[in-house]
């Protein structure tokens, strides 16, 4: 009797607190609960613009690429224009060189036809000179000398 006694105040003084004490408890597992739902979407919201992020990156990159696949075919393009331009120029400069050894080598060929035509007809007039052409030669210039101091 006194157990059932010290049941029923226990159950009358204890059943409010008791009570309270669970409702609290499933409030706070509630509020927890609903806390943990907030910081899952808020992680799925994260994920999924990193995700967005991730998707973008990899068009910056391709658009990266191909922007530096352009300015290499520029910069080709260029370096290949340059050095036609230089080749060029090497071009006009060795046809230059070439006319000048060809305008000295034909000057140096007709100054040494000349003195090679002028020895071999000193050896001819040496050869074919007699006395009396000799004599006619010397009374010729004389004459003209003889006309020009008049």
């Amino acid at each position: 009797m006194n157990f059932a006694a010290l049941l029923v105040i226990l159950i009358k003084f204890l059943k409010k607190p008791l009570v309270d004490a669970l409702k609290g408890r499933q409030q706070g597992i509630a509020a927890e609960f609903e806390d943990l739902e907030a910081r899952r979407a808020d992680a799925e919201r994260n994920y999924k613009e990193y995700e967005a992020r991730l998707a973008g990156i990899d068009d910056e990159l391709k658009a990266m690429v191909e922007k530096a696949i352009a300015q290499g075919k520029v910069e080709k393009e260029r370096i290949i224009a340059e050095a036609n331009r230089a080749a060029e120029g090497i071009k006009r400069q060795a046809e230059m060189a070439v006319q000048n050894e060809i305008a000295e080598a034909k000057r140096r060929l007709k100054t040494e036809v000349a003195e090679q035509a002028a020895v071999m007809a000193a050896e001819i007039i040496k050869k074919n000179l007699q006395d009396a052409d000799q004599n006619k030669l010397v009374e010729d210039y004389l004459t003209k000398l003889g006309g020009l101091k008049k």
